[in-house]
């Protein structure tokens, strides 16, 4: 079975947390008997990716595309034009049974699908978030995002789901659409490799995208209002995006830190430092479909995950036996959370050890072998 990973480029050298959720795909199918190729339709950087520059993961071949990178407003288009010429080629070498899709635009969707059926092969689309609930501007994502939602489900022959909330979306929109869902998912053995930043673990942590400001805020709060500071834990943020309006909120705090643009080890090691790991989640509909990649690294690092009691959250956290769970996203009851951090030892030991399995049982990549194996059959009528 030959699977082409398409749709986004720099997979999966960028520090995109889809990077990690693909990788782990590309590793997952590795496992289960499929030969797999990334396919970057632009080069990241202008970096001259091969095959050898891949050889740590041992799971993927990336096929570059050179293109006039000076000619910037033509290059989406020049990207599509080569990206068909490199499946043809890829198709002639040995034939493509599945094209695994993850993009949030419906034309790719489209395209691929058109592609496809030139090379018989099987869509698969990769279901990560609710683009109508992201409440972006601007009529083209709009536009965008409804057909997505709405229209792109009947052009795939498979879905790979993240929440329990999209894989009903799917049903709703196509019955007969064979679907699985597989939550976060990253290798558990990597994060064994990885020494703790601090041993002390005398800090939290949040990691996340400035984007999600309103939860930002609520970290930031909660940990003013908690007993943390006063017993010298300090609050790391580790951010993507820009940072004015975070460093003006914690400015003159000396107990919050913000960190951003860690190589992905470093970005490992804080997590295994931390004495516990932040995630609150919002209650709508953005955050009940989607589900932060970040879930799985942050079971993967041992330590004791803080969250709120919305979307994918109760299928997987037990309050106080594998995690802290607030019942609401509110400053008050998330920062009485944070305060059990202080907790007898034993207790937190014993979260730890409950969370770990948890982790194993549900986010480890390689969890999900005969899930997958059984979707692909059913998409592709054959068997691995």
């Amino acid at each position: 079975m030959n699977v082409l990973f398409t749709g986004l480029y720099g997979v999966p050298y960028s520090k995109r947390a889809a990077d990690v959720r693909l990788n782990s795909f590309a590793k997952l199918f590795k496992k289960i008997g499929c030969d797999v190729t990334i396919l970057n339709k632009i080069n990241p950087k202008n970096r001259d990716i091969t095959s050898t520059e891949n050889s740590d993961y041992n799971i993927v071949e990336v096929k570059t595309l050179k293109l006039f990178y000076s000619i910037k407003l033509l290059l989406p288009l020049l990207s599509y034009i080569s990206e068909i010429f490199a499946i043809f080629r890829l198709s002639s070498k040995k034939k493509i049974d599945l094209i695994h899709v993850y993009s949030g635009h419906f034309i790719d969707i489209i395209f691929y699908k058109l592609l496809s059926k030139l090379v018989s092969a099987k869509v698969v689309y990769q279901y990560v978030e609710f683009r109508t609930a992201k409440g972006m501007r601007g009529p083209y994502h709009k536009i965008n995002n409804y057909l997505v939602d709405n229209y792109a489900l009947k052009f795939v022959d498979g879905v790979i789901n993240i929440s329990t909330f999209l894989e009903d979306h799917v049903q709703k929109i196509n019955k007969k659409l064979p679907t699985v869902k597989i939550p976060p998912i990253c290798d558990f053995k990597y994060f064994k490799t990885v020494k703790k930043e601090n041993e002390s673990g005398d800090y939290l942590l949040f990691c996340g995208s400035t984007g999600y400001y309103d939860v930002i805020d609520l970290i930031i709060n909660s940990y003013k209002t908690s007993d943390l500071g006063k017993n010298n834990i300090k609050l790391i943020l580790i951010l993507s995006g820009s940072l004015d309006r975070v460093e003006k909120e914690i400015e003159n705090d000396d107990n919050i830190e913000v960190l951003s643009n860690l190589e992905y080890e470093k970005l490992v090691s804080f997590y295994k430092g931390a004495k516990a790991l932040l995630i609150p989640l919002r209650d709508t509909i953005e955050d009940t479909a989607r589900f932060p990649n970040k879930i799985c690294e942050y079971f993967a690092s041992e330590s004791i995950i803080i969250t709120t009691n919305y979307g994918e959250v109760k299928y997987y956290f037990e309050d106080s036996k594998n995690s802290f769970v607030s019942e609401s996203f509110t400053v008050n009851d998330y920062a009485q959370k944070l305060n059990l951090v202080l907790s007898d030892e034993a207790v937190l030991s014993s979260i730890r050890k409950e969370s770990m399995e948890t982790g194993r049982k549900y986010f480890d990549n390689y969890s999900y072998e005969d899930k997958l194996k059984e979707f692909v059959a059913k998409t592709t009528n054959r068997s691995i």
